[in-house]
């Protein structure tokens, strides 16, 4: 659920990956192991909020949109409610909706996108901590 994969200093930027395929958690978790990126995951809509009300604070959050129980359009919407929580970068992850402005989010990346696409991505949006 929420595992980080590296060490926090002042150049890492804080990401959270919102994604119901384990094997994309992952190709994310890998491309991003030697970038100044500490990366958690949630297999679902509901485990990410589960992670943010926790206290977990992400300079961005990468979200898929087509995932069982709640989608990415609903764990956007909870994001909007949530004074604490709607600052947050979000950055759409999909093969299936390709849309270039959505309210409430900082960017679309479809599927597939490359490592520089990725990083790109991070860069522009994410504030280092």
């Amino acid at each position: 659920m929420g595992n980080a994969d590296s060490s926090t200093n002042g150049r890492h930027r804080s990401i959270l990956v919102v994604d119901d395929d384990a094997a994309i958690r992952g190709t994310l978790q890998r491309l991003l192991r030697n970038q100044p990126v500490t990366v958690s995951c949630a297999e679902s809509g509901a485990a990410a909020l589960d992670l943010l009300q926790g206290g977990l604070r992400p300079q961005l959050i990468l979200l898929d949109i087509d995932m069982p129980g709640m989608n990415g359009w609903q764990v956007l919407e909870r994001l909007k409610q949530d004074p604490a929580l709607v600052h947050i970068p979000v950055v759409i992850i999909s093969g299936a909706h390709r849309s270039a402005h959505v309210d409430g989010v900082a960017c679309f990346l479809p599927k597939p996108f490359s490592l520089d696409e990725l990083l790109a991505v991070i860069h522009e949006r994410a504030a280092p901590g």
